[in-house]
């Protein structure tokens, strides 16, 4: 009689007892936060264009103007050319602005083709483009928002390059690193 009782409470304490004490639960359960930052758009204007000056020669050389901020430059001369006026020899400008600290990339092409217009309709002009030293691996940084980036270039002149005035166009694009 003794082991019918204590089957019979056995059993009675199996029944009674929650499957979740013999078995692990299957599901666990983490939560996690979600979050957004929305910053300034960066945005790059021109302030100033690239100009090699007005250059005389007849035979083949490179005028070089640097990748530095200023209204007027001295460019580098080769071969046997000569920059008649610099007051317009300068690199040019742009202005970056943004949000706060960010760092951004640069990206331009590496040359320049500066075709001619009135009598040296047809006739080009190639500059390699520089980018200032201050932009190590083309990245720059917006100190409180806002930079600067200059961009110089070298300029190949042939021998006897057909006179007139010579012009041409490059971009530079800006995106958040």
């Amino acid at each position: 009689m003794k082991k019918l009782i204590f089957s019979v409470l056995a059993i009675a304490a199996l029944v009674v007892t929650p499957m979740s004490s013999f078995a692990a639960d299957p599901t666990a359960l983490a939560t996690a936060n979600g979050s957004a930052s929305i910053i300034s758009p960066i945005n790059i204007s021109k302030t100033a264009d690239l100009d090699f000056g007005i250059i005389s020669g007849i035979a083949a050389g490179t005028v070089t103007i640097a990748a530095t901020s200023g209204a007027q430059l001295n460019p580098v001369i080769t071969g046997d050319l000569s920059v008649i006026s610099t007051s317009t020899s300068k690199a040019a400008a742009f202005s970056v602005t943004g949000s706060g600290n960010a760092t951004y990339a640069i990206v331009m092409n590496p040359s320049l083709t500066l075709t001619g217009t009135g009598t040296a309709v047809g006739k080009t002009m190639t500059s390699t483009l520089v980018l200032d030293a201050a932009k190590t691996g083309a990245v720059g940084t917006l100190a409180g928002g806002a930079d600067n980036i200059y961009v110089g270039g070298v300029l190949t002149v042939a021998a006897a390059q057909t006179a007139g005035p010579y012009a041409g166009t490059f971009n530079v694009t800006i995106n958040y690193n």
